[in-house]
């Protein structure tokens, strides 16, 4: 696929650096990425506090 190829770029440049088998990616399934997604995306493991700043008057908070 062309439009899978600007990623396989970045992987194989960062492969050594990640400790990334490059070998190991030719053998992906669809499936197997889609389930790698899922659990990366799964609402369950997320968090809101890393997406939201710290109450302050910087922020235009205020106490109350």
């Amino acid at each position: 696929e062309p439009a899978t190829l600007p990623g396989r770029l970045q992987v194989l440049l960062l492969a050594a650096h990640h400790g990334i088998d490059v070998g190991q990616i030719d053998t992906l399934t669809v499936a197997a990425v889609h389930q790698a997604v899922q659990l990366a995306l799964d609402p369950k493991a997320a968090s809101w506090h890393g997406l939201l700043p710290e109450l302050g008057s910087e922020y235009g908070y205020r106490q109350r």
